[in-house]
């Protein structure tokens, strides 16, 4: 008895397969290439400093342009998102009637963290700071309302 099967057919599989495969290792590589280059390139500038500030406004304009596109593409990758939201089944219900609670609890907690740290410098505000907003951003997409069931209809 043969166990295999085919489900569907696909005719550049290898060629697609080495791609995939090309394109999850440039995605290791490439921004530890970006960013060893831009320190090799303000290394052997003339003026140091200058090219430090022109790789920093390099940088952030590159991240403007990323949050633009991102902008402008949101409809595109969410209309990969079923019509009824993300599921998140009874932890979304419990977070969505819990919330006020989580939020003040997750303030209340980054607070004490920066009232009893020893000498907190701007590294650590600004650490205490992104867990917070990850925190409530945690929250809010797990915070999804309960799913509205259809009624069962019956035929005669």
């Amino acid at each position: 008895m043969d166990a295999s099967f085919v489900l569907f057919d696909v005719k550049d599989l290898t060629r697609v397969q080495a791609a995939f495969n090309l394109l999850n290792t440039l995605g290791i590589w490439l921004p530890i290439i970006a960013i060893v280059l831009l320190g090799v390139g303000v290394w052997v500038a003339k003026g140091h400093r200058r090219a430090l500030v022109g790789a920093a406004v390099g940088v952030a304009v590159a991240m403007v342009g990323l949050g633009l596109a991102l902008a402008v593409f949101r409809t595109i990758y969410l209309d990969a998102v079923p019509a009824a939201g993300w599921r998140t089944g009874p932890v979304g219900t419990w977070v969505d009637a819990n919330k006020p609670l989580l939020r003040t609890g997750a303030v209340t907690l980054a607070a004490l963290a920066l009232v009893f740290w020893g000498q907190p410098t701007g590294k650590v505000i600004l650490l205490l700071a992104g867990l917070l907003l990850v925190a409530l951003a945690l929250i809010e997409f797990l915070g999804q309302p309960p799913q509205p069931t259809a009624a069962p209809t019956t035929r005669t």
